[in-house]
């Protein structure tokens, strides 16, 4: 749904990712806590009560659960219930089931070691909602925002706000503020960046988010993409986003922040920034630019036929490797003929093993050209390519 969206949006926003888990795998004792240090209940009404009692567990053990409002108010066949499934959980009793109200709400104290203080206007809130042992950090009007409790080892948090009402963190006129109180949230809850994204003056950079793959034991793909209103978010055409997005149709430099020195590559020019904690880009709007980031230089490919001579109509088996390589890689192979055309009916791209290794074929037509053939194999992530010669015969 729409908060879903906007949970998305908040956590792209700040330079982090996430992973789904469904209630089924909760029941089912699919989700491995111990792996995660935070659980997000995005406007979680409906639980049953094994999906709960996962929930406490992983905060019992350490972990931080935040709800942004009305959780477990329902069973898992969505029954009402008197109070919440997990009011003991977050240190609240709700005392009905009621319409949200819309009110401006403020925030302030210590989340972390972080100092909090932020103003946040037409919230909506649920009212009907008591403190037990949980202790509020904020209020709109008379009601509780951001109620924290301590339970066996970890927290909860209910923020007893939707979150389509917190401001959206990638517009300009939103106050830096606001993501500063998510961060540390996040960030006292032991959640570490993999990276950070910034402008050249070391600010937050908004509207851009970079999503990560990993490729390896020791290396991982990024994308930086921006801006972000392009529909994926469900944010356009509202608040002037159409106009926004042909003032923000322009390259952006951005300064990506590592937390540990890294060999980084950028896809499709094959770039080579060495190894290094920082690096400076220019990303074009509405395109992805991907960036390799290895624990080690990544190496030329290399190229080994069984024979350097085949005759027509034979297949001929190559061994490809990127030696020294932890992880997947994509490898393009391309042929031409001795007359130096390029024979598309060869083109392939192959994907390696986790030790940079795999084999393919060449078959052979019985009316191919006799000559000296060249097959070019290059890395999709460096641009580094290798050519051998290949002599076809009658």
């Amino acid at each position: 749904g729409k908060n879903h969206m906007v949970w998305h949006r908040a956590i792209r926003a700040l330079g982090l990712q996430f992973e789904y888990a469904t209630d089924r795998m909760l029941r089912r004792g699919e989700f491995q806590g111990d792996q995660y240090k935070v659980i997000i209940l995005s406007q979680c009404e409906a639980l049953g009560p094994r999906e709960s009692e996962v929930i406490r567990q992983f905060v019992h053990n350490g972990g931080t659960v935040i709800a942004d409002v009305r959780p477990g108010l329902y069973d898992g066949h969505c029954r009402p219930l008197s109070g919440g499934y997990l009011d003991d959980l977050f240190g609240v009793h709700h005392t009905g089931n009621v319409e949200s109200v819309e009110a401006d709400g403020t925030i302030s104290g210590l989340v972390g070691k972080a100092s909090v203080d932020v103003k946040l206007p037409s919230l909506h809130v649920n009212p009907a909602i008591e403190l037990t042992s949980g202790k509020a950090l904020g209020q709109a009007g008379t009601t509780p925002l951001m109620i924290v409790n301590r339970f066996g080892q970890g927290r909860a948090m209910l923020l007893n706000f939707t979150m389509v009402s917190f401001p959206n963190l990638s517009l300009p006129e939103t106050p830096e503020a606001d993501a500063q109180m998510l961060a540390a949230i996040f960030d006292s809850s032991g959640v570490r960046w993999p990276l950070r994204l910034k402008n050249p003056d070391g600010t937050r950079l908004r509207d851009v988010e970079a999503v990560r793959w990993k490729t390896g034991d020791a290396a991982e793909v990024v994308a930086v993409y921006g801006p972000l209103n392009d529909g994926r978010h469900q944010w356009r055409p509202r608040e002037g986003h159409v106009r926004r997005a042909r003032e923000r149709d322009v390259p952006r430099p951005v300064r990506i922040e590592l937390p540990e020195a890294k060999y980084v590559t950028q896809i499709g020019t094959g770039e080579a920034f060495g190894q290094t904690k920082t690096v400076s880009i220019v990303i074009r709007p509405w395109r992805p630019t991907f960036l390799v980031l290895s624990d080690r230089a990544l190496n030329s490919p290399v190229l080994e036929p069984t024979s350097a001579t085949v005759h027509q109509g034979e297949t001929l088996n190559l061994r490809a490797q990127v030696p020294g390589a932890t992880g997947l890689h994509a490898l393009k192979v391309r042929v031409t003929t001795p007359a130096g055309e390029p024979s598309a009916w060869f083109d392939r791209t192959v994907i390696t093993d986790s030790h940079g290794s795999t084999n393919f074929s060449l078959k052979i037509a019985f009316n191919e050209l006799p000559g000296t053939w060249k097959v070019e194999l290059s890395d999709l992530y460096t641009g580094k390519s290798t050519v051998t010669d290949l002599q076809i015969v009658r």
